[in-house]
């Protein structure tokens, strides 16, 4: 070979070599280097970008694209935005492609839900994107793109801000709103141990659960009130968001009267007619029967404390005794005369009643019927605890100064009416337990009495 030929071969060859060099060197190897060669393209945007509403929802639509493909899904990284709420409902981007000029883009969109709190400007940084596109060869650029940071500006509508609401932090914004109401049994013909279940559903489009207005619920003297934590559901029906909350409250009546639930007012902005609505629940009028003696304990608590006129009617209270006494004996002797042997009291019928209470009472905690076996409870009570009985038993534990009777009650009533977490309810102990304090404190009054007449003699 002669010499000028391997020089030529020698210098086609280096050519061929820079030319590799030269193309390897304009390859991009980045994320960055990608971006500003703009062969992936990062942009994001708000629905809507004006006349926000504080408390609505609004989209942040973040859009990746590339004239290549990608080789894994994007990573949307933290970011948050001050007195807003940020959620990222969606798994999956929306794949797609479309041609601009004489290129081909492969475009991945994320949508994200952004719950602003306040009125004012609201700013939103740079949110870092985790991107991973094919490269050159066979291998993937992996590596970081960021958005651009933005800013928007919300408002509280007038009618809201110069309204009579008593509460303004409790409205919110949506497309729907809507408020259900049920009980699980009637409210008429309710007795002392009743227990009844009232149920609120909230339902708004374009919410999260989190954001639904909570049930105002008030203590109510001779009512004892179980809430259950509420439930909260989020739902996605075709792109629209559905959230609901579910409060339910349980009413357990302690002593006879009449009761008022309040009614309960709900504001709502309606994004679509821009202007302000409520939703009203009328007020539940409840009047609880007594059963038994159905005696006033606050009558009876007056007559034994009132020493003086005790003082005034002993005289006659002995004549009336030995009266009564005498009638008595001679009605049994004319019964005796008249039916033989018949003696049929009320006294034995009363046993029997009792007895039967308490085989019903046994029964239902037997099947774990704890609601059941309260409302037996409350009955027995009622009808032969006796004047001692104040016709609540919160207000009853108050009195006997015994801090595990009142800690069990509650722990008991709490399992059955809200219940948390699974828990063991021994509600016989408690009524066996209960019952002894009940006629400790009836042997009390009595020999506290019996003291005072033994000194008006």
């Amino acid at each position: 070979m002669s010499l000028d030929r391997f020089t030529v071969i020698t210098r086609d060859f280096m050519l061929g070599v820079m030319m590799v060099l030269v193309c390897i060197s304009a390859s991009a190897n980045t994320i960055a280097e990608l971006l500003e060669a703009d062969k992936v393209r990062v942009r994001a945007w708000l629905e809507p970008e004006e006349n926000i509403i504080a408390r609505q929802q609004i989209y942040l639509q973040i859009e990746v694209a590339t004239d290549k493909w990608f080789s894994s899904g994007t990573r949307i990284g933290r970011f948050e935005i001050k007195d807003a709420i940020v959620m990222q409902r969606e798994k999956f981007a929306v794949n797609s492609t479309r041609t601009d000029g004489d290129k081909s883009w492969t475009v991945q969109q994320w949508t994200l839900v952004v719950y602003p709190q306040r009125d004012g400007l609201f700013e939103i940084p740079a949110i870092p994107l985790q991107l991973s596109v094919a490269g050159d060869g066979i291998e993937s650029i992996i590596g970081e793109a960021n958005t651009q940071p933005m800013s928007f500006e919300t408002m509280i509508p007038e009618q809201i801000i110069s309204g009579q609401m008593q509460d303004k932090k409790s409205w919110i914004a949506s497309n729907r709103f809507d408020v259900e109401e049920s009980f699980n049994r009637s409210t008429e013909e309710l007795v002392p141990g009743d227990a009844l279940v009232r149920t609120l559903t909230f339902s708004a489009d374009n919410l999260p659960a989190m954001m639904l207005p909570e049930v105002e619920v008030e203590s109510l003297e001779g009512i004892a009130v179980y809430r259950k934590p509420p439930q909260l559901t989020d739902k996605v029906n075709r792109g629209d968001y559905i959230a609901e909350r579910t409060e339910v409250i349980t009413y357990v009546f302690e002593k006879p009267g009449e009761y008022l639930l309040p009614r309960q007012v709900y504001h709502w902005w309606n994004l679509e007619t821009r202007s302000l609505e409520s939703i009203e629940l009328e007020e539940h009028a409840l009047k609880i029967s007594g059963m038994g003696n159905g005696a006033d304990p606050a009558q009876q608590t007056s007559t034994l404390t009132d020493r003086n006129r005790l003082v005034e009617l002993m005289p006659l209270f002995k004549v009336a005794g030995v009266v009564l006494l005498a009638v008595i004996a001679a009605w049994f002797a004319m019964c005796k005369f008249v039916n033989g042997s018949g003696t049929v009291s009320s006294a034995k019928h009363e046993q029997l009643s009792e007895v039967a209470l308490r085989k019903q009472f046994e029964n239902a905690c037997a099947n774990n019927d704890y609601e059941k076996a309260i409302g037996i409870f409350y009955r027995w009570l009622d009808n032969f605890a006796g004047d001692s009985f104040k016709g609540s038993v919160r207000e009853q534990l108050k009195e006997f100064e015994q801090v595990d009777l009142v800690t069990g009650f509650k722990d008991i009533m709490r399992a059955i009416y809200a219940p948390e977490k699974s828990s063991s309810i021994d509600l016989k102990l408690f009524a066996s337990q209960y019952i002894d304090a009940l006629e400790k404190k009836a042997r009390q009054s009595r020999v506290g009495l019996l003291s005072v007449d033994l000194k008006l003699n």
